[in-house]
């Protein structure tokens, strides 16, 4: 049977954690819901019904060949910290600019057209390749996912090519 482990460690409120939380409250009627989060994180305070891993540093969580991992794309790089074994990744783009590199210290200005070429072309070069090299291979893959045509235009401005899988915002209908 599988199961579904959703990963999302953050403290703070905002719109992923209910996206991810959403998900996790549709799929519990009928599936094997996990939340691996940190400890005090938002998505698994806030979330009842399904069993909760906390991550501990230094410790994997080994998943098998019936897991399903879903979490947003930005988190894709850092699962070899905390996961291993055989399992399915779903990276959600919900927010394709978390998953755009920058520098944190140089503010809105990286993204104006020149500044931006420019650090794409020099500076975080090697970051965009890394980035376009794992989304590519998730593609391949049929695990990498986009919500929306905004996501997905703003992923094909910075990286040149179309996710082809949609993974939509759902509102059920008990949320309005």
């Amino acid at each position: 049977m599988k199961k579904v482990y959703i990963y999302y460690p953050s403290k703070i409120t905002g719109g992923a954690e209910f996206l991810l939380k959403t998900v996790a409250d549709i799929l519990k009627g009928s599936i094997d819901v996990c939340v691996v989060d940190i400890e005090g994180g938002w998505l698994s305070s806030n979330i009842e019904g399904v069993q909760k891993i906390i991550i501990q540093e230094g410790r994997k969580i080994c998943l098998d060949k019936n897991s399903v991992l879903i979490t947003t794309a930005n988190l894709l790089r850092n699962l070899d910290f905390y996961f291993s074994g055989e399992f399915k990744v779903i990276g959600w783009i919900v927010q394709v600019n978390n998953l755009i590199p920058i520098f944190p210290k140089f503010g809105a200005m990286q993204f104006k057209r020149i500044f931006k070429y420019i650090f794409k072309e020099t500076l975080l070069k090697s970051e965009y390749k890394k980035i376009n090299n794992l989304a590519s291979y998730l593609e391949s893959n049929d695990s990498l996912f986009t919500m929306d045509d905004a996501c997905n235009y703003v992923f094909y401005k910075y990286f040149g090519w179309k996710v082809s899988n949609y993974f939509p915002v759902v509102i059920p209908d008990w949320k309005i």
